[in-house]
């Protein structure tokens, strides 16, 4: 009997030991006081920015520091990273409640609640239509526009997709415009790219999403008169591109991993990333597609500098693979680039955009990638 109460109480033990670790984990041990770390409960926001104030007070004092001082200053580092990066990211639920769940995923369930307008009836709000909005310099400019379809059989009809507002319609060159989104029973808050099939205009994919809010990919069958959801579980996607002569194969961009369908976007499966890419704090923004391979780029959240990768594909009836190189930005340019960019593909031309300071720099392919060559230009 003794045999088998010692391990069952190891184990219960050890486990209770984890679930304090899971817990505590999340917090810099600096920030969080010893009867939290004893009780293992979480801090309240009074607590962690007192023991964040202190830590600052005794970093910022002049005069000689000693061993502790200094240990204390990096610890200041650690707690100021922590609430810029993760916390500034919680949920707060009220006043010294919070809750680790990103705000923008309970932003998103929230928006997923059917929108009931004036009690019951949504019929009684009536669209002010995109607006022109006033810049910072006083002078009229355009709203927030993140995307842009011309129906290229009728130049009068165009849809838009804003940032935080949907998408938007118009078939009479923007003299009245609908948005064909707002009663849809899943999210479209924004929308971030349109992207139609090479074989098929009537097929269009959207990527939604705003700054603070990861969207989802979602489809139109008619030229973005209706919109459907794609059922499937995906992370937020960043952007999308259909290749060039395979109908129905396309790929997307998300934070961390390179995606592809061979249905048109209605089910995906992931093709990883390059070996040499570390995910955390960057992502993937841009994915170009150019016959057997692609190029996507990659940003840093809180820094400059971005990176670029090409993948050599492998197309088979059943499946993609993909052979990634290294990272590729230093066989264009030697300094860092804050921005990298592509233009739309022109049969096999497309253009590559290196953003230095103030300057950019574009390269010119005209066989999918294969070379390039710097094209001289002078802003004027």
């Amino acid at each position: 009997m003794k045999s088998f109460i010692f391990p069952f109480i190891l184990c219960l033990t050890l486990l209770c030991s984890t679930l304090h670790a899971q817990t505590v984990r999340q917090y810099p041990k600096c920030l969080v006081p010893d009867a939290s770390m004893v009780n293992n409960t979480s801090p309240s926001i009074d607590e962690i920015y007192s023991k964040y104030s202190e830590l600052v007070s005794i970093a910022s004092a002049n005069g000689t520091r000693t061993e502790d001082d200094n240990t204390r200053t990096r610890k200041a580092r650690v707690a100021s990273r922590w609430l810029t990066y993760s916390f500034s990211n919680y949920h707060v639920t009220g006043p010294n409640k919070y809750s680790p769940e990103p705000y923008a995923t309970r932003l998103k369930a929230y928006y997923r609640f059917p929108f009931l307008c004036d009690g019951t009836n949504s019929e009684n709000w009536v669209s002010d239509e995109p607006k022109h909005m006033p810049d910072w310099s006083g002078k009229t400019s355009g709203g927030w526009t993140d995307a842009i379809y011309n129906d290229p059989d009728d130049l009068n009809t165009f849809i838009i997709g804003t940032h935080t507002s949907g998408i938007f319609r118009t078939t009479d060159g923007g003299t009245t415009w609908n948005c064909v989104t707002d009663h849809l029973d899943f999210p479209v808050l924004g929308a971030q790219q349109f992207a139609v099939a090479p074989d098929n205009p009537d097929y269009i994919l959207g990527v939604t999403g705003t700054t603070f809010l990861d969207g989802d990919v979602i489809y139109s069958q008619d030229r973005g008169i209706t919109w459907n959801e794609i059922p499937q579980e995906l992370p937020g996607f960043y952007w999308v591109d259909f290749h060039p002569f395979i109908n129905g194969l396309v790929f997307g961009a998300s934070e961390r991993e390179i995606f592809y369908s061979m249905d048109y976007g209605l089910s995906w499966i992931s093709l990883g990333a390059p070996a040499d890419y570390v995910w955390e704090h960057k992502n993937f923004y841009k994915v170009v597609v150019a016959d057997d391979k692609i190029f996507v780029c990659s940003d840093r959240w809180y820094a400059t500098g971005v990176e670029l990768y090409r993948g050599d594909i492998g197309i088979s009836e059943a499946a993609v693979t993909i052979n990634w190189s290294s990272e590729l930005t230093s066989d264009f340019i030697s300094d860092s680039p804050a921005f990298i960019d592509f233009s739309n593909k022109v049969g096999s031309r497309f253009y590559l955009q290196f953003v230095v300071g103030s300057s950019s720099r574009f390269f010119k392919t005209t066989d999918f990638g294969d070379h390039f060559n710097l094209v001289p230009f002078h802003a004027s």
